[in-house]
């Protein structure tokens, strides 16, 4: 991975946080979990058990917390997650449930599971090549708050893939 200088690596953070505040006020009418506050309470365990057992997509997630600096969200992870990695946010990902391969940073996998938590900056590759056990579920946190056009695919994931059934 290509080195930056100090001096890019402290201004990341700022102008990632004025590119969320653009991207944040351009989508506003977009549905949130709650709007933005300073202080609250969210119901993780309730918003895993609203997450579907099986779905066509890669995966699905429920949004707790979105503003400018940070989002919160809860995914179960469906099918194997194709190489990546997300423009803006830095991602901390605790484990809730289930046993994978993670791969980072074009690393070997190696497998991490239920009261673990993985993590990498914004620019890092990752993927989740296999799922060991299922159900396979994150509580994620993004800084700064994930946005559309953040995740970039090296390859899109193949609408055609059965999805992994419990």
């Amino acid at each position: 991975m290509k080195q930056e200088s100090r001096e890019a690596i402290h201004a990341r953070p700022a102008i990632a946080v004025v590119i969320g505040l653009s991207v944040a006020i351009a989508t506003a009418s977009t549905a949130l979990a709650f709007e933005p506050k300073q202080y609250g309470r969210v119901e993780v365990d309730k918003a895993v058990a609203e997450l579907p057992e099986q779905s066509d997509n890669v995966l699905e997630e429920r949004r707790l917390v979105d503003n400018a600096t940070t989002s919160v969200r809860v995914f179960r992870v469906c099918k194997p997650v194709p190489r990546h990695h997300h423009k803006f946010a830095d991602t901390y990902l605790q484990i809730l449930s289930g046993k994978a391969e993670i791969s980072i940073d074009g690393g070997e996998p190696a497998v991490a599971g239920a009261g673990e938590m993985v993590f990498w900056l914004s620019g890092v590759d990752h993927e989740v090549p296999r799922i060991l056990e299922g159900p396979l579920v994150f509580l994620a946190i993004d800084s700064p708050a994930r946005r559309t056009g953040d995740v970039m695919f090296f390859q899109e994931p193949d609408p055609k893939s059965e999805p992994k059934k419990w």
